[in-house]
């Protein structure tokens, strides 16, 4: 009858738990470069939505420096500083910190 020894497979399950080890590394680091690169993406492309618009879209409605256009104008940049102002509090806000003086304040209220 065969004994079963478990430091025959012991090199495998370490191999194996180090695969795994580096695999969630990998993700980990992979998160924390892809995430200045998505920060950077939204506002290029946002800065390009606002050129089309004041550029090409906005002189085909109206006169180029028209009360109508600084009206129009004047939107689309507020709109825009506003969803960026948006995108920048998600971005930099901490999704799980219960520790400050803020979220204490407002529990205790």
């Amino acid at each position: 009858m065969a004994s079963f020894d478990c430091a025959d497979d012991d090199w495998k399950w370490r191999a194996l738990r180090y695969a795994q080890h580096c695999c969630v590394k990998a993700v980990e680091y992979g998160m924390l470069a892809l995430g200045p690169c998505l920060i950077v993406t939204v506002l290029v492309l946002v800065a390009v939505e606002i050129y089309w618009f004041l550029a090409l879209i906005l002189p085909r409605s109206c006169e180029i420096f028209s009360p109508r256009w600084w009206a129009h104008a004047a939107w689309i940049l507020f709109l825009a500083f506003n969803g960026l102002f948006n995108y920048a509090s998600c971005v930099l806000t901490d999704p799980g910190a219960h520790g400050s003086r803020l979220y204490r304040e407002l529990v205790a209220a």
